[in-house]
Order: C-alpha cells, then structure tokens, then sequence
C-alpha cells in the first residue's frame, strides 16, 4: 500500500517473484491513478483472514479509506516467502 501511495513501481515489486517482477508498469500506474489519493488520504487495513490455496497462502484485508466511504478488498498471494499476487478489488 506505501508503493502504491508513493507511486513507487520498483519498491511494489521489490519483494516478488520473478513472475510478480514482470508486472507490467501501466498496469501498477492504472491501480495507483484509480487509489493513490484514496490511500494518501489515509487508510485503515483490518487483516480479514488467510486462506491456503494451491501451494501458495492468501491473506486477505479489508481496506477503509478516511476520505471515502468505499472499502477494498485486498488479496496477497505468497509464494515461497515471496509476493506472487496483489489485488484490489
């Protein structure tokens, strides 16, 4: 969440995969256009639960931003102690 704040594509990355690391940069840009502001604005992340799915763990949040009445679900996909998917919906 501070990468995409930052608008920060290298430190979103950082921690991936080589597979998370291909991540094309428009599709990083796209996210952090549609909830940089949001997320500059402050945000509470309440950790929901963490589901174990094929090999790899989930861990799922619920987003609430303080200058918004909309939430997001946010979803992590770990890999082998590397990011292997970042969702939000």
């Amino acid at each position: 969440m501070q990468a995409i704040a930052q608008n920060d594509y290298e430190a979103f990355i950082a921690n991936g995969t080589s597979q998370f690391k291909r991540l094309p940069k428009p599709a990083f840009t796209s996210v952090e256009g549609q909830l940089g502001e949001l997320i500059r604005g402050g945000y509470k992340a309440e950790y929901l639960t963490q589901l174990n799915q094929q090999e790899t763990i989930a861990h799922l949040w619920k987003i609430s931003y303080e200058t918004s009445p909309d939430n997001t679900l946010a979803k992590l996909i770990i890999s082998n102690n590397k990011v292997a998917g970042f969702w939000l919906q």
